[in-house]
């Protein structure tokens, strides 16, 4: 049977167990036996469950993939654990964003990837879960899935998939990375993306691949392309919020406003990693990567200031295949230099303006999309504003998101201390700028402007 068929079978004994406990006070001899059989069946059931999903998931490694290994020298499924979500014939849409506009990148398609059921398992609702958790009762329904982590304070329970989904989808909404990067759902503390080769163009050679133009009878010549793997770590995430008792037993709608408040959380510190972060303990954000290019400053350019030379200085560096990828990220207090900037255009005196505005107010600057964000680092820092191609960064998510509560620490006060725990990295795909076919300045998929405060 399928994991979800035991899942529906598990659910009709519980609610066999439900009606019973409901309709009786006391239970006779016969009812508690009948009672302890399906908590059995029950707990068989949940054993079974976690058995056939493990199975599935390693049935679905095994379907001619490519072999992959991993740092120890095991076999991984590079379609499942690798492959960008939409790669590899899915029938699942190839969710990178192609025109610069935020797609939908919804934690369903990450979930439906690691084969994860989006549903609220046999909670009625999220309001029911926070509250079993928060009252530490002894239910059946709550899970605990690490090796060790069988006790709430150690490791937690997992959060139903679909209130999981509300909230990583909240953290969409807000993040530039996340809705544009290449994403890669994992099941394992680490996965490795492999990749062609292709720094160095100077010689003809693309992905380390030359063509040649053999005369008849003669072979062409042979050639052995080189490919890396890319390494992903999944680090720990988390957020530790301290709320009253009185906050959660009163507050009407406690799920939504735990949902809104931990979503916005969640997305504006993944996409400060994603963009800003050093790597080490964080992800190597997109400013950190050593494919990133640093456009110098115009020679005597005034401290804090943005030119036209600074753009269009930066688009030539933008490797050409990342231009239809690409936007610009600035921090709102460049927004004035880019609003004053005029260029002069033939000898009559017009002026226009590189940035643009459409009729829903989003702004692009020559013809790509401009989102201001504090993220970056403001006027006259490097970064504070740059062009970007954010598929070739890679995230890698576990769609795993686990809340606990603990109410010993602050015990005196009547506070509970709420954890939420999650693990991801994020890197650039490419390890260094590339060397073009013809000329010498390097291009890549990130271009920032230098500093330029004295």
């Amino acid at each position: 049977m399928t994991a979800v068929e035991l899942r529906q079978l598990r659910a009709g004994v519980v609610a066999k167990m439900r009606g019973l406990n409901d309709s009786k006070r006391n239970f006779d001899e016969a009812e508690q036996r009948q009672y302890d059989a399906w908590t059995q069946e029950a707990d068989a059931l949940t054993t079974r469950i976690r058995r056939a999903e493990n199975l599935e998931r390693s049935e679905s490694s095994l379907e001619g993939a490519a072999p992959v290994f991993d740092a120890n020298g095991q076999p991984i499924d590079p379609r499942r654990l690798l492959a960008p979500i939409g790669a590899g014939g899915s029938s699942m849409p190839d969710l990178r964003d192609r025109g610069g506009s935020p797609q939908t990148r919804s934690w369903e398609a990450l979930c439906r990837r690691s084969n994860v059921a989006v549903d609220m398992g046999q909670w009625r609702d999220g309001n029911e879960f926070f509250s079993t958790v928060i009252k530490r009762i002894a239910d059946p329904r709550l899970q605990t899935r690490a090796m060790g982590e069988t006790t709430l304070d150690q490791g937690g329970f997992l959060v139903p998939p679909q209130l999981a989904a509300q909230i990583m989808n909240l953290a969409l909404e807000d993040e530039i990375c996340r809705s544009r990067a290449t994403v890669i759902p994992i099941t394992s503390a680490s996965a490795y993306y492999p990749l062609f080769d292709s720094y160095d163009r100077s010689g003809g050679s693309v992905n380390g691949i030359t063509a040649s133009w053999p005369a008849e009878h003669s072979a062409p010549t042979e050639q052995q392309p080189r490919v890396e793997l890319v390494g992903l770590q999944a680090k720990k995430f988390m957020i530790l919020v301290r709320l009253s008792s009185e906050i959660l037993e009163d507050v009407p709608g406690l799920t939504a406003q735990l949902t809104t408040a931990l979503g916005r959380a969640v997305g504006f510190h993944l996409d400060s990693a994603f963009l800003s972060g050093v790597g080490s303990s964080t992800p190597e954000g997109v400013l950190s990567s050593p494919a990133l290019i640093v456009q110098a400053k115009e020679v005597g350019q005034s401290d804090s200031t943005v030119v036209p030379e600074n753009l269009t200085g930066m688009m030539a560096r933008l490797a050409p295949g990342s231009w239809k990828n690409s936007i610009w990220i600035c921090h709102p207090s460049v927004l004035p230099e880019l609003f004053h900037m005029p260029i002069e255009i033939g000898t009559g005196g017009s002026v226009v303006s590189p940035m643009t505005r459409d009729a829903a107010g989003n702004l692009s600057l020559y013809g790509r999309p401009l989102l201001p964000s504090e993220k970056v680092p403001p006027l006259g820092s490097e970064g504070d504003i740059g062009i970007f191609d954010l598929s070739r960064y890679l995230i890698a998510l576990r769609s795993e998101l686990r809340i606990s509560i603990d109410q010993s620490a602050a015990f005196s006060s009547d506070e509970v201390l709420l954890k939420l725990r999650m693990r991801v990295d994020g890197r650039g795909m490419d390890a260094k700028a590339q060397t073009p076919a013809n000329g010498t300045d390097s291009l890549g998929p990130f271009v920032a402007l230098a500093e330029r405060d004295s």
